[in-house]
């Protein structure tokens, strides 16, 4: 009895080290407050926006493109839709504009009903017609994402979003 007892105990440990394992160093939520605020300005879920993020860039802010990706033209685009009276190419790569800008044009594409219209408009900002397999593959990329950050954070981002 001891033993089982002890091997359970174990047993959970390990599976709660795991989950803060996976959440803190496999599937981070960086940028939490900044998600949630945009999201919300812009009628977005949150789950969805920090999906698209990592698979974007895996939530690295230093790539080209920034969080959310967007070629220098497109940033220069919707800053100037938005009424930005400020843009600079350089702000691509700066987190907060990068998510006001992707999350602002995420906003007037998104559907919760059609999520292909959305992912067919959001993949098409930089330029490119993304379809067929290749648009299939970005889908489920996102809601795989979209459902391990609901897993894992999505207390923090669904009440964030009422």
């Amino acid at each position: 009895m001891k033993k089982a007892l002890a091997v359970s105990s174990i047993l959970i440990l390990l599976s709660i080290g795991s989950f803060f394992l996976v959440r803190t160093y496999m599937l981070p939520l960086k940028y939490e407050k900044i998600i949630t605020k945009y999201a919300k300005e812009y009628n977005v879920h949150p789950l969805f926006v920090a999906s698209i993020v990592k698979v974007e860039s895996d939530f690295n802010e230093a790539q080209k493109g920034g969080l959310m990706n967007l070629s220098d033209k497109t940033a220069a685009r919707i800053a100037k839709e938005m009424g930005m009276k400020y843009f600079d190419r350089s702000l691509i790569t700066h987190p907060e504009t990068n998510l006001k800008l992707g999350i602002w044009y995420l906003g007037k594409v998104y559907s919760t009903k059609n999520h292909v219209f959305t992912m067919k408009h959001w993949t098409s900002r930089n330029g490119k017609n993304i379809q067929g397999g290749d648009l299939d593959h970005y889908m489920r990329a996102v809601e795989k994402h979209k459902s391990y950050y609901k897993l894992l954070h999505g207390k923090k981002l669904i009440t964030a979003q009422q």
